[in-house]
């Protein structure tokens, strides 16, 4: 079966991805560029962009996919959102994708433009809100994605929600790091998945190869952790030397300050601290990662990444319409060959490859336990037929004892 096509008002991307805009620097042209000419959608991380350099990027990303779906992200909460906004809109940006924050007054500049736009939600209220201020589509962010979060849910508790609340498209976001948990998001009803970590740890992410090698080398929950963003948010990343001081207030504060961010509580530079990453410094740098940053062994090319992403989903996809086919009680014949992966994920409503696993490990153990009370009720039988067997020679015994001496036996042998 074929993955479905996203459809954001007038757009109709081939693939149901949208590469997460992570900002700063880390998604410009060459990756967003990428993505689109596989058949997904690409953001450029607009954020903190100067606008020569904005216009720049959305041009060389049009060049590398000329008839693929190019937009930017932005936080609302950056100072020159407006300008930034206006100036995608001006090089004919086919959509805006914006977070860490709500704004009312991009609705209308989106809607003026005929630019598809798309807010960033955690929860069905502001998806509400979203729909009726003309929204194309909503992006629902949980608490595993990276950066900046605005809930502490799980999205797979939010997107229920936020789909019986409205009708536009819903793309869920966050934990979306292979086709496994693309199938899972698109089993909950989702029409399309932002994928952001993934997409960071590329070989066309603009990020520095030390910040490469540190998202391979995140590889235990502890190297994951949540800091207090100078925005006013939490925000997911990965636990270095500057992210610890955070956590301790023992980051030394900006001497100089652009006034890049609306708000601010000038703890420390946030845009510096990101920026410092992106160039290759692993010890002052901030780098924000997804909490399944743990899942992605190695830097591959988009063009691999996404071909991966499409034969995991479709082989998962795939038999999903036979659930009603299968038996209800597993054939044993053939021992375990006759259920393969697939059916014992099916059976237990498991579309992850974690939930798979764990649905073969719950198969084997309850295979151990059959087998050991098996074990269990041969040795009873044992038991008994020795118990039987004592007896009887014991009455053998007694019968010859009796004939020796004369005696006439009592009863008979059994």
């Amino acid at each position: 079966m074929q993955l479905p096509t996203l459809n954001i008002g007038k757009l109709h991307a081939k693939l149901p991805f949208v590469q997460g805009g992570m900002a700063i620097r880390l998604s410009l042209s060459k990756l967003a560029g990428a993505v689109a000419r596989e058949g997904g959608i690409g953001l450029i991380a607009a954020t903190a962009l100067p606008l020569d350099e904005l216009r720049r990027e959305i041009r060389a990303a049009r060049k590398l996919a000329p008839e693929g779906i190019i937009g930017i992200n932005i936080m609302v909460a950056a100072s020159s959102f407006a300008e930034t906004v206006k100036t995608a809109i001006e090089e004919k940006i086919d959509l805006v994708v914006a977070g860490a924050g709500f704004s009312r007054d991009v609705f209308d500049w989106c809607k003026e433009a005929a630019t598809e736009f798309v807010p960033i939600v955690s929860s069905a209220k502001l998806a509400r809100i979203a729909e009726r201020l003309g929204a194309s589509a909503v992006i629902v962010e949980g608490a595993e994605a990276g950066g900046h979060l605005g809930t502490s849910r799980s999205v797979k508790d939010i997107v229920p929600e936020v789909l019986a609340a409205v009708k536009i498209p819903v793309i869920g976001a966050g934990a979306i790091v292979n086709g496994y948990d693309v199938a899972a998001m698109l089993r909950l009803g989702a029409a399309g998945v932002q994928i952001g970590s993934r997409f960071a740890a590329s070989t066309e992410s603009a990020a520095s190869d030390v910040m490469k090698e540190a998202y391979v080398r995140a590889s235990k929950p502890e190297d994951i952790i949540i800091i207090q963003s100078t925005v006013g948010l939490p925000a997911q990343a990965i636990r270095t030397p500057f992210s610890e001081a955070i956590l301790q207030d023992t980051v030394p504060r900006p001497t100089v300050c652009t006034n890049c961010l609306k708000h601010c509580t000038r703890r420390f530079c946030l845009s510096q601290a990101l920026i410092r990453a992106q160039q290759g410094d692993g010890e002052t740098g901030l780098i924000f990662a997804g909490s399944n940053m743990l899942r992605i062994p190695s830097i591959l090319p988009v063009k691999d990444i996404v071909a991966k992403m499409v034969t995991e989903a479709q082989a998962v996809r795939s038999y999903l319409p036979w659930r009603e086919l299968l038996p209800q009680v597993p054939r044993w014949t053939g021992k375990l060959r006759s259920m393969p992966i697939r059916q014992i994920a099916v059976e237990r409503v498991a579309l992850t490859w974690e939930d798979t696993c764990s649905a073969l490990a719950d198969t084997r153990a309850e295979l151990a336990d059959k087998r050991a009370e098996i074990r269990e009720k041969r040795r009873g039988l044992v038991a008994k037929r020795a118990a039987v067997w004592k007896r009887v020679h014991a009455r053998i015994g007694a019968w010859k004892q009796a004939m020796v001496k004369g005696e006439e036996p009592l009863g008979t042998i059994g």
